[in-house]
């Protein structure tokens, strides 16, 4: 059995293999050294984090909420008069085609992120469409139940994929904007789980320049004090790394499922990324 680990799992970008005892050498023997190479500690000990989340009770409640938001989410769109893949869903996945709407999943999807809102462009079954260029678009709800919106929120996010969709079918910019400035606002109220970032610059400590380097370019790495708000599922104060000089870089946060690092405020004010990321 295969899952991902950065979707509903809410870790880093990775996967899971699992198997019975007999199969488990082969296996091994397959990934390393046959397709993998050197691993990263870091996403081996992030994903250790994301099984000890998933371990506690409150894990089941945040599931049970996915599928909820996500039940909530496709009957809202069924009643604004979308086709849904197998009627609805039972899970936190939700499959739309587009066709009636005469609006492709791409130029949907484009015009979507456009308007602040983060999908994915899906196949449908028996699209006549290329599947670069598909009739549908994917859409899930971990990420926003992971931001605390529920199924009262859901009928809105419905509308805003409405109007993106009917803004993208006729190109109106000024739409898909009005669009991103209601969900950046809804965005705000719900920031992603370690978020917002200290206005005040962290403390940083400067080590001795790396062996072989000029002393004028010492490293640098942010260190945090033991009141620092930001801890980890552990309750440990969590350390990032210093801010770079280029700036913050965006990352989405929002619908996807994904595990977002801390960010301080991208461009979008005072969301860290994109303020509604709907890919499963």
């Amino acid at each position: 059995m295969a899952t991902t680990t950065h979707k509903t799992l809410r870790g880093p970008r990775g996967a899971l293999l699992m198997s019975r005892a007999a199969h488990a050498k082969a296996i091994d023997k397959a990934v390393f050294p046959g397709l993998q190479g050197g691993p990263h500690n870091h996403t081996t000990a992030a994903i250790a984090v994301a099984l000890r989340e998933a371990s506690a009770p409150s894990f089941r409640d945040y599931a049970h909420a996915v599928v909820a938001n996500a039940k909530a989410l496709a009957e809202a769109l069924l009643a604004r008069g979308f086709d849904l893949v197998s009627g609805g869903t039972d899970n936190h996945l939700v499959l739309i085609d587009l066709t009636s709407k005469e609006v492709p999943g791409k130029v949907a999807a484009k015009a979507l992120d456009r308007a602040g809102i983060v999908v994915n462009y899906n196949t449908v079954p028996f699209d006549p469409r290329k599947p670069f260029d598909p009739s549908g678009i994917r859409i899930g709800t971990p990420s926003l139940t992971s931001r605390g919106l529920g199924t009262a929120d859901m009928p809105k996010v419905a509308e805003w994929i409405d109007r993106g969709v009917r803004a993208a079918g006729t190109g109106d910019e000024a739409a898909l904007a009005g669009i991103r400035k209601e969900v950046a606002e809804l965005m705000a109220a719900h920031p992603a789980p370690g978020l917002p970032l200290p206005a005040e610059p962290l403390p940083v400590q400067r080590l001795p320049a790396a062996p072989g380097t000029p002393a004028a370019t010492p490293r640098v790495v942010a260190s945090q004090g033991p009141d620092h708000p930001l801890r980890d599922a552990f309750g440990h104060p969590c350390g990032v790394p210093a801010p770079r000089p280029t700036g913050p870089r965006p990352g989405s946060a929002g619908l996807g499922g994904r595990a977002h690092r801390p960010r301080r405020p991208g461009p979008w004010g005072s969301t860290p990324g994109p303020p509604a990321d709907l890919r499963e």
